[in-house]
């Protein structure tokens, strides 16, 4: 760790050492991204016909990206209606 800060860490994906330098009290949600990689690949080795680890990286960054998108668009629907919701409730009291 440095004065700034910052951590540089070693991180195991898809067999390949990765050494971000992150914010200290980021490392926790880097641990568990990737806990959570390796449990998402290590399904898809399972189920699915592969050929190398990139091909199981291409389905867990895809899996990821649908889901991510997936959250912004009920944020962008849903959001909007409760806060339209919650002017009611606040006109009623």
């Amino acid at each position: 760790m440095n004065d700034s800060g910052s951590l540089k860490i070693k991180i195991a994906i898809a067999q390949r050492i990765i050494e971000p330098t992150i914010k200290v009290e980021l490392e926790e949600v880097y641990r568990k991204a990737e806990k959570q990689i390796y449990e998402m690949m290590s399904v898809y080795a399972r189920s699915v016909p592969y050929n190398d680890h990139q091909d199981l990286m291409a389905m867990v960054l895809l899996d990821t990206m649908v889901q991510f998108l997936s959250n912004e668009k009920f944020k962008e629907e849903v959001v909007p209606q409760l806060e339209h919701f919650n002017d009611i409730l606040d006109n009623i009291e």
